[in-house]
């Protein structure tokens, strides 16, 4: 009777380990370098979910530096792909400490030192460097078909989180992404957030190798726009179309 009862509570116990592994987070196996894939779920690639706006690309779920989608994630000067403490001309990875001594992507001697780069290296894309090469920043190309392709609307307290930002809804099939206003860093201090979201784009700036392209939101307006390349932002990726 009790070797019975012994094989019975652990055939329950293997039963609750197997749906806990199956249902929870996804199961790793080995770990995996930059580059390689773990394609465990439709909506879930190197363990980053997206969500499928019916776009030309996937959006990533939630900012580089998230778990969630609520929470604001890491900010990073356009270009580097850690966060750090302090974003100012003089910290940036591109410049020789000043706005017109850009060391890479740069389109006019007047900014810095020439090399006719106007995106991002792989190695200097934030979003291949911390999830993956199948994850990487948008293009601008990309972030207007985003912000054309939804419908946006500015929310206090998403989903009774307490966070506010700007949720988009596909106009294509109808599905969510939320965006939370995380502000944005200069020096060692965090300005505007709960009332601003800016998010960097891949591109460089048509008008100044100094900026480079994001996109920018309050409650009022949302749209495209260009930033100083030092400033602490935040980065939602792109993931192929599936």
């Amino acid at each position: 009777m009790k070797v019975k009862n012994l094989i019975r509570f652990m055939t329950i116990l293997m039963v609750a380990l197997l749906c806990f592994n199956c249902c929870g987070k996804s199961v790793r196996g080995p770990e995996s370098g930059v580059g390689q894939s773990t394609k465990d779920q439709d909506n879930n690639i190197n363990g980053h979910a997206y969500v499928d706006l019916g776009l030309s690309v996937n959006w990533a779920a939630c900012n580089v530096g998230a778990n969630t989608s609520t929470e604001y994630g890491d900010y990073f000067a356009w270009g580097e792909v850690k966060q750090k403490r302090d974003y100012r001309w003089e910290t940036y990875k591109w410049s020789k400490g000043t706005y017109n001594t850009q060391t890479k992507y740069c389109m006019s001697n007047v900014d810095g030192t020439v090399d006719q780069c106007k995106k991002l290296d792989m190695s200097d894309d934030v979003a291949t460097a911390n999830w993956g090469a199948d994850w990487r920043m948008p293009t601008m190309e990309e972030v207007k078909e985003l912000l054309d392709g939804c419908e946006w609307e500015w929310q206090t307290d998403y989903n009774g989180t307490g966070v506010a930002g700007r949720v988009g809804i596909s106009k294509k099939n109808g599905k969510l992404i939320f965006l939370p206003a995380a502000g944005y860093r200069s020096d060692t201090d965090f300005y505007v957030q709960g009332e601003h979201g800016l998010y960097w784009s891949a591109s460089l700036s048509d008008y100044s190798s100094g900026t480079a392209y994001n996109f920018e939101f309050n409650s009022i307006d949302i749209g495209r726009n260009g930033s100083r390349r030092f400033l602490g932002q935040s980065v939602r990726a792109v993931v192929a179309s599936r």
